[in-house]
């Protein structure tokens, strides 16, 4: 496979791999930049982007999967390299599941924890005698 045309800003030559009849990889055909925009405003760089919540993220990733449907339809991307991104947002998502989950559990854990001392207070202060004693 032939290695992307492009020369990156630090002057050295792309190593990704150009993709179908086009001489440069994803991240250097010009027209991808629409697409490129849109990955780099929903980049990790900004203090926006650390705030947002894990549905967000989530719903972040789904748009990412119709982008590259897109992107295979339109032929920019071969199917293989779109199922192994797939692949990744795929564990991405299954991530951000499992924090949900984990952090849900803590809660339930947290209100089980306090129900618990506050039945240990009350039978503290008014014991209830066992058969009616």
């Amino acid at each position: 496979m032939a290695k992307c045309a492009a020369t990156k800003k630090d002057g050295t030559s792309c190593s990704l791999s150009a993709l179908g009849s086009s001489p440069y990889c994803w991240a250097h055909n010009p027209d991808n930049a629409e697409a490129r925009k849109k990955v780099a405003a929903t980049g990790g760089k900004g203090k926006a982007a650390k705030n947002r919540t894990v549905y967000e993220e989530l719903h972040a990733l789904a748009e990412w999967h119709k982008e590259l449907a897109v992107m295979v339809r339109e032929g920019r991307i071969t199917r293989p390299t779109a199922q192994t991104m797939s692949n990744l947002l795929n564990n991405a998502a299954s991530a951000y599941r499992a924090s949900i989950k984990a952090k849900e559990t803590e809660e339930l854990e947290a209100q089980i924890a306090e129900l618990e001392d506050l039945f240990r207070r009350e039978q503290q202060e008014d014991p209830v005698k066992p058969w009616g004693a």
